[in-house]
């Protein structure tokens, strides 16, 4: 099941107190053919990289979580957290408009299936440890 980012200003009126809070902590946005991925990174920091410059996507299911390498030219977005291959689907539809990370408090409220960014790290290729690119 995909879930949609939505902004307030896009909540019903008849939305209920769970569907707003849900809709608010969402850490992720579709849209249909964006030029770029908005990376709002773990440090505060926020990255746009163009997918012309896209290289590759690599899913890893680890214990106690899952982990994504986006590859953009020479840098890497290295996502953690759970129920990551609903974004594989939309990286390879080239569809993923923005990321970033919930609060902490309210990513329990989000449904379990629901695909959930625990921290992003912005790197070069090059690094061999995992410092952020602008760092």
């Amino acid at each position: 099941m995909i879930h949609y980012h939505v902004s307030k200003a896009q909540i019903p009126p008849s939305a209920g107190p769970l569907d707003r809070i849900q809709s608010e902590v969402l850490c992720w946005k579709e849209a249909s053919k964006p030029q770029m991925l908005r990376v709002e990174a773990s440090d505060g920091r926020t990255v746009l990289l163009p997918y012309t410059l896209f290289v590759s996507a690599v899913y890893m299911p680890q214990k106690g979580g899952e982990e994504m390498t986006l590859t953009f030219g020479e840098i890497e977005v290295i996502i953690m957290g759970q129920c990551l291959n609903g974004l594989l689907e939309l990286v390879q539809r080239m569809a993923l408009e923005w990321i970033s990370v919930p609060p902490e408090k309210f990513a329990l409220m989000l449904d379990k299936d629901a695909p959930l960014i625990r921290s992003i790290a912005v790197q070069s290729v090059n690094s061999n440890e995992r410092e952020d690119l602008t760092g």
